[in-house]
C-alpha cells in the first residue's frame, strides 16, 4: 500500500512559511536569529539532490517519501538497511532520498535534514525520524512534535539555535516547496513511497521485489 498524494500548488509565499515561524515560536518560546553561515547559504543548496553510494553506479535509484507517510517508515525500517548493505554500499547502486510534502510537519523535518547541505547528518536525521514516527506522530500538539524533532537534531549534534534558525527560513521552505512540485510533476509522482529506478517508476515493494529489479538491471 502507498500514501496518494495531491499535487495542487500550494501557496508557497505564505501558508508554510508562515506556519513554521509560528511552530518554532511555539516549540521554544522565540526564534533564534539565523547565524551568517545560514543566513549566506545560497537557497539552491538546500535542493542538492542527497546521494548515497557510487555517483556513477550502474542502477540509479530515487525514492519519492514522506516523513509523515506509514507505509515510507515501514520501507525505511525494514528494507532500506538491506538495500543500502547489498548494492549502495557495494557501488552497484546510487540511491537519492527526495521528499514529498503532505503537510508542514513533512517539511519541517525537510527543513532540519537539509539544513546544512551535510548527507550523513541528512540520512541520519531521515533515518531517525522514520524509526521514531510513531512516537513523534503521537504528540497532542504542533509544539510538542517540533519538540520531539529537536530532540532528536540534538541527539545528532545540531545546535538548538541551529535547529530554530533552519525550522524558520522561510525562503528555502518556499525553494522546497517548489523544488518538490517539480520533480514530483516530471517523474509523475502520485503516491509514496514511489521508486524511479534507471528511469522506470515502481510503487512501494519488499526487499525481494526490489532486489529483483536491481539484479535484472545489474545483469543487462
Amino acid at each position: 500500500m502507498s500514501y496518494s498524494i495531491s499535487l495542487k500548488k500550494l501557496s508557497f509565499a505564505t501558508a508554510f512559511s508562515v506556519a513554521l515561524s509560528s511552530l518554532a515560536l511555539m516549540c521554544a518560546g522565540g526564534v533564534a536569529a539565523a547565524d551568517d553561515e545560514i543566513t549566506a547559504k545560497a537557497t539552491q543548496e538546500i535542493t542538492t539532490d542527497m546521494v548515497l553510494g557510487d555517483a556513477n553506479a550502474p542502477v540509479s535509484i530515487v525514492e519519492y517519501a514522506s516523513f509523515t507517510c506509514g507505509h515510507c517508515a515501514t520501507f525505511h525500517n525494514l528494507v532500506f538497511d538491506k538495500i543500502k548493505e547489498n548494492y549502495i554500499d557495494t557501488g552497484k547502486v546510487k540511491f537519492t532520498f527526495r521528499e514529498v510534502y503532505f503537510d508542514k510537519f513533512g517539511l519541517a523535518g525537510s527543513l532540519i535534514a537539509r539544513c546544512d547541505v551535510d548527507t550523513e547528518f541528512y540520512y541520519n536525521y531521515s533515518d531517525k525520524l522514520f524509526e521514531k514516527q510513531r512516537e513523534w506522530m503521537k504528540s497532542k500538539d504542533e509544539a510538542e512534535l517540533l519538540s520531539r524533532f529537536q530532540d532528536i537534531a540534538v541527539e545528532l549534534g545540531q545546535t538548538e539555535a541551529k535547529f530554530q534558525s533552519c525550522l524558520s527560513n522561510n525562503e528555502n521552505a518556499d525553494t522546497l516547496l517548489a523544488w518538490y512540485h517539480n520533480n514530483a510533476d516530471k517523474d509523475g509522482i502520485r503516491s509514496t513511497p514511489s521508486f524511479i529506478i534507471n528511469g522506470e517508476k515502481h510503487s512501494n515493494m519488499s526487499y525481494e521485489n526490489m532486489s529483483a529489479i536491481i539484479d535484472a538491471a545489474l545483469n543487462k
